[in-house]
């Protein structure tokens, strides 16, 4: 029985994250200023990479992760300060 609640677990987190990767992405996009822009694709970025790194995540989160990566790395990418 613990086995399953921890499948279960573990399935409900990566759902989590990939649903708070998603909306960071979409957070960023609406961002009134680049330090809110880049926040929240700092945020999205650790919570696709959540998904990608859980071995049991199913195959179209981890497709969906790959997405949501790509999207916050590129803002990011736009939003680094030029020293």
């Amino acid at each position: 029985m613990t086995a399953i609640l921890d499948t279960e677990a573990v399935a409900l987190s990566t759902a989590h994250s990939l649903a708070m990767a998603r909306a960071g992405v979409h957070s960023a996009v609406n961002a009134d200023d680049t330090h809110r822009r880049r926040q929240y694709a700092l945020s999205a970025r650790d919570n696709a990479v959540t998904v990608l790194l859980e071995p049991t995540s199913p195959r179209s989160e981890r497709e969906y992760a790959e997405y949501y990566l790509a999207d916050a790395e590129a803002i990011i990418a736009a939003t680094t300060p030029v020293e």
